[in-house]
Order: structure tokens, then C-alpha cells, then sequence
């Protein structure tokens, strides 16, 4: 399943969307390359983690309005687990920002403060164009099924390796990391209840066709900003 065949109106099936995200991996990108291999890894966590700020602040208000943009109650209630998740399932202090910041503020107390905003450009890239999805004035929700299903199904991906490597640091506070761990376990979730949803799509028609589109757009999108931080790392060796 291509882009160009989505554009030729080729109609994916339930099957071949399962079968393509179940293969899609990223971790042999150069930037999971650069980090596993790094004597130091803290500046390209740093960079992976800050670069996901944006999108990690504005996901509860998007995921919220897709909530409301659907009667759909299978939908409706797909949205409302990932969101109670994303605001730390009522406990303020897991709430996913607040242990996002405290991985940001840790790393940065070993780094000393980045201010160059070029080393944020990927992260702010990648916000615009995943509010796209979210902040239309009609929201399709299945688009954004698409969109979550290869985001969770890539993320996992990542955050396994990105966990991998948090462990190697030393001298630094358990608590840092604590963002990037509960991903590694939370994110399985994600994907089931995910291709749960999938399951609940019509197999043919345009429910099925916003899916796979979603899917591809946001495995673009996901590709260009890795590529934005492989070039932040290369730079100083890792």
C-alpha cells in the first residue's frame, strides 16, 4: 500500500493496514543509530525529548476535540482512553507533559541551557503539521485514527530503543527518565486498543480510506523530523 495508490482511489483493506504498520519500524534510522552508538548519549535525548514538547502540550487539547467530533461511541471512547492516559489517568503528577518537563529539566542540569532554537525546529515542525489533523474546523476522525495508528505503532518502536539507552546514563536522577519508560509500557496499550479500533472501520469505503491516508501522512511526517534530528546530532559526532 503507497501513497500513490491512495491517490489512484485504490481502496486499502483492514488486512493490508494491519499488515503494512505491523512491518513499518524506524529504528534503523541514522538518528537511533547515532544514539545507541554515542559514548554520551544526554544531548540526543535531550534532542528527542525537547522535540517532542509541542506535540506532547497540545495533544490533550486535540485529542479532546476529535472526541467531540464524533458520535461514534466506539470512537469516542478510543479517544478518551489515549486522553485519560495523556493527562496521567487523573494524577497530576504523571501527567505526560509534567514528566516530559522533568526529563527536559534534567538532561538540561547535566547540558547546561540550550537556547539555540535551531535545536527545536524539527519539534515545531512536526507540531504544525500534526495540528493540521486536529485543528480543522471539522475534524475527521477516522483521519486521525490513521494518523495515531502508525504514531503509537513508530513510537513504540522508538521509545524502546530510547529506553535502552536511558539506562546507560549515570549519575542522574531516576525520576528524568520516568516519561520515557512509562512509553515504552504504555505504548503497547496504545496500539492494541488502536488496531481495536481498526477493527470497528468498515472494510471498504471512505471510513478505511481517511485511515490509511492519516497513516501514510503521519509516517511522512514522523520521517522528516527524524531526519531534522539526525542532522542536530551529526554535527558534534554523536
Amino acid at each position: 500500500m503507497s501513497q500513490v495508490e491512495l491517490d489512484n482511489h485504490s481502496l486499502p483493506t483492514r488486512q493490508a493496514i494491519q499488515e503494512y504498520v505491523s512491518r513499518a519500524s524506524v529504528t534503523q534510522h541514522p538518528f537511533f543509530r547515532s544514539l545507541e552508538s554515542a559514548q554520551d548519549p544526554v544531548f540526543a535525548l535531550w534532542c528527542f525529548a525537547k522535540n517532542l514538547y509541542p506535540l506532547t502540550e497540545a495533544s490533550p487539547q486535540w485529542l479532546a476535540s476529535a472526541l467531540a467530533s464524533t458520535n461514534d461511541r466506539h470512537l469516542q471512547c478510543f479517544y478518551a482512553s489515549i486522553l485519560f492516559d495523556e493527562l496521567g489517568q487523573g494524577d497530576v503528577r504523571n501527567n505526560h507533559l509534567a514528566m516530559l518537563s522533568r526529563m527536559v529539566a534534567g538532561l538540561e542540569n547535566r547540558l547546561g541551557p540550550q537556547d539555540d532554537l535551531s535545536l527545536v525546529s524539527p519539534g515545531e515542525g512536526l507540531f504544525t503539521v500534526m495540528g493540521k489533523i486536529f485543528e480543522e474546523d471539522e475534524i475527521d476522525p477516522w483521519h486521525g485514527v490513521g494518523s495515531l495508528l502508525m504514531f503509537e505503532s513508530v513510537f513504540l518502536d522508538m521509545f524502546t530503543v530510547v529506553s535502552a539507552v536511558a539506562h546507560r546514563v549515570d549519575s542522574m536522577d531516576s525520576r528524568v527518565f520516568e516519561w520515557v519508560h512509562l512509553h515504552a509500557e504504555v505504548d503497547h496499550d496504545h496500539v492494541r486498543i488502536t488496531r481495536e479500533i481498526l477493527d470497528h472501520a468498515p472494510d471498504s469505503g471512505p471510513e478505511i480510506v481517511s485511515i490509511a491516508s492519516g497513516m501514510m501522512w503521519t509516517q511522512n511526517n514522523v520521517s522528516e523530523w527524524l531526519n531534522g534530528l539526525s542532522k542536530l546530532v551529526k554535527p558534534i559526532g554523536l
